[in-house]
């Protein structure tokens, strides 16, 4: 739900230190217009500003808050923050969040919150992003034999430049069309069967 509130009298600009009352999600924070407060400890409910998307819910924008995208962070998609992208080899997330593609733009990589479900390890039943870091969710057909038939499941990522996966009859299969990886994630790759 979305609300308005009094801006604070010294608001935080986008990367500054932020404080959220109540608790980590009430939406109620001393950042700047255009940014809510993220990444909050739920003992000190401090947190940092981000920003909120710019553009529409059909073409959401984060151009304006380099090295982000855009990631709906609640189902009902009324918070779409403006968060880190991240190497799924190297992560760097904060705690609560793992490196996982987006599901409004599965093609980029960002810290997105864990979900409330249990993370599912290798092979377990999925849906969307509630597998742990350095899985992802892929249909049974298509991950591996030891998958639960009809159920999406949890498969690994892999390096293509140094292959291995865990299933029977695995291999790894590059993430992004040839040719249209970006910068620096040429590398990654899913477990799957050929």
């Amino acid at each position: 739900m979305t609300r308005c509130d009094d801006l604070a009298r010294q608001p935080v600009p986008l990367g500054g230190a932020c404080t959220s009352e109540v608790g980590p999600l009430s939406g109620r924070n001393d950042c700047d217009i255009g940014a809510t407060c993220w990444f909050v400890d739920p003992d000190t409910l401090t947190g940092t500003c981000v920003s909120l998307c710019h553009g529409s819910p059909e073409a959401p924008d984060c151009t304006h808050a380099p090295g982000t995208t855009c990631v709906l962070v609640h189902d009902n998609q009324d918070a779409p923050l403006c968060l880190p992208t991240c190497d799924p080899f190297e992560p760097t997330c904060p705690v609560g969040h793992h490196c996982h593609p987006t599901p409004h733009a599965p093609e980029a990589f960002a810290c997105v919150p864990d979900t409330s479900a249990p993370i599912g390890a290798a092979f377990d039943p999925c849906s969307k992003t509630n597998c742990a870091a350095g899985l992802l969710c892929a249909e049974p057909e298509a991950a591996a034999v030891e998958c639960a038939p009809d159920t999406n499941c949890c498969t690994p990522l892999c390096d293509l430049d140094a292959p291995a996966c865990p299933g029977a009859g695995q291999t790894c299969l590059p993430y992004y069309p040839i040719n249209q990886a970006p910068a620096g994630l040429e590398n990654v790759g899913l477990c799957g069967l050929p």
